[in-house]
């Protein structure tokens, strides 16, 4: 029997919770495709856990790490598809901040369009004497080349796990043992989690359950093949003489406009707004996955769509009864509150059990097996407490489309196939079996909102919405339907 060795760094006492929600993060990142006990019997989240940790200089707060992790996973799983948190990595591996949490503040900021003062007054609490000039001087092009070689060797560590996980899926004589390291390892000690295994088929034997792992675990490697370069997008002072295409780079605007001149720049604020509305749907429905996946124990079956379409289909991880109770306060993926609306339809109810009624049987506790998920990113402050606020703005933000009301059933009975056909074209097997699953099982629909954090209280920074458009009584069904463009040459 071949036993693969990888050397353990050892973790100091300080470091604990950050490299125990690291474990916890990269275990829920694995269990998409691989079940929890091989996992654990390979030890590879420890691995890849110990091996990042290895490369990590500087800790900010002692959640860098932590948090490094999380957005890494979520920027694997995005395919390696440009967004905020792919910028914050590039900003931190390039070398450009010194800490992982200084990147986040720092492209927060950018995003946020702060003034170059702030901008600045921020660069030199973290000692950037001459901060324009750091900025103006800085070698991009090494920069980025330094990103890409620290994020492909943070890639090659997941991936060599991934073979061994492949190995062992694959009943292959292959174990991860750990070489002792000078001093122990304080690594070993994470408790245990509490992590659902992926749902094994209903039927087919050890074999056939087998043949569907592999099938799942090859869509990981599939993932990791399409990760090309990561970009790192120089930074812009917008009084600068332009040297670069402004496209490809982040711009932080100057504090006072040029008086003189006098032109018409409607256009570009409401272009502007218009990107900056772009992008916070983004981030909300990326912060949705997150507390899907790993607060509410769901598995995602599509990845968000580049265009139009379902933001979120998710099928329940076992057990279908946790948590329980759906939990009130979250930290991830920022420090806020998750409210369910209307709260006496908040799971586990047995209410989502769906085909309790059809197969006389008395309903379970449960949360609902599918969810078809809607984010909505919300400026507006609102109350905790005024739910009919919150529902009303969240129904305002809901499209009237060729199908109807957007979250209406007919718009989502169409989309439902649509959206597992975007996530895997060519398996029409595959896609029709689970659009019947969905169809007999059942399935909710929520909307996701994302609001500012209420002002009585800074620790929480977000309020999270999860409204189930059943249970608040959303009307959407006596919205007509767009009518449809009708195609030129007269015929009526």
């Amino acid at each position: 029997m071949s036993i693969r060795r990888s050397p353990v760094t050892p973790i100091e006492i300080d470091l604990k919770p950050a490299v125990r929600q690291a474990v916890d993060d990269i275990v829920n990142f694995l269990s998409i495709w691989y079940p929890v006990e091989i996992i654990d019997k390979t030890e590879a989240a420890l691995a890849i856990t110990g091996e990042w940790l290895k490369r990590i200089d500087g800790f900010h707060d002692h959640d860098d790490f932590s948090n490094l992790v999380r957005d890494f996973l979520l920027y694997v799983q995005s395919s390696g598809e440009r967004s905020r948190v792919s910028d914050q990595i590039a900003y931190f591996f390039s070398g450009f901040m010194p800490t992982y949490g200084a990147a986040c503040i720092f492209i927060g900021m950018v995003a946020d369009r702060r003034p170059w003062s702030e901008v600045q007054a921020f660069m030199h609490t973290l000692s950037y004497g001459g901060a324009k000039r750091y900025v103006q001087t800085f070698d991009w092009a090494g920069g980025k080349q330094k990103a890409q070689a620290e994020v492909d060797a943070w890639l090659n560590i997941l991936k060599e796990q991934v073979r061994t996980l492949d190995a062992a899926v694959a009943d292959a004589p292959v174990q991860l043992a750990f070489a002792p390291p000078e001093s122990p390892p304080t690594v070993t000690d994470v408790p245990v989690r509490v992590v659902p295994p992926v749902s094994a088929p209903a039927a087919g034997g050890a074999a056939a359950e087998a043949a569907a792992t592999e099938s799942i675990a090859a869509r990981l490697g599939m993932i990791l093949l399409r990760i090309g370069g990561i970009l790192l997008l120089p930074l812009l002072l917008s009084g600068d003489t332009p040297q670069r295409d402004q496209s490809k780079t982040l711009t932080i605007p100057e504090d006072k406009p040029d008086a003189s001149a006098q032109t018409n720049t409607t256009n570009n604020e409401c272009q502007a707004q218009i990107e900056d509305n772009q992008k916070n749907g983004a981030d909300c429905e990326m912060d949705g996955y997150m507390l899907m996946e790993q607060t509410l124990q769901y598995k995602r079956l599509v990845n968000p769509p580049k265009g139009k379409g379902l933001d979120g289909l998710f099928e329940k991880l076992a057990p279908n009864n946790q948590p329980d109770p759906m939990p009130q306060m979250v930290v991830k993926p920022k420090p806020g509150k998750l409210i369910f609306l209307p709260p006496e339809s908040k799971p586990p109810k047995p209410a989502y059990d769906f085909t309790a009624s059809a197969e006389k049987r008395a309903a379970a506790t449960t949360y609902p097996k599918f969810v078809v998920f809607e984010a909505k990113h919300i400026s507006k402050q609102f109350g905790e407490n005024d739910a009919k606020g919150i529902t009303q703005e969240a129904k305002n933000r809901l499209g009237r489309t060729c199908d109807g009301k957007q979250m209406g059933e007919p718009w989502t009975e169409k989309r439902i196939p649509q959206a597992l056909k975007r996530q895997d074209p060519k398996n029409l097997a595959v896609r029709q079996s689970k659009t019947n699953e969905i169809t007999e099982a059942g399935y909710a629909r929520w909307i996701f909102v994302c609001l500012p954090g209420p002002t009585s209280n800074a620790q929480v920074t977000r309020l999270y919405v999860l409204i189930d458009v059943v249970g608040s009584g959303m009307d959407l069904e006596s919205t007509p339907p767009k009518a449809r463009k009708q195609p030129s040459g007269g015929a009526l």
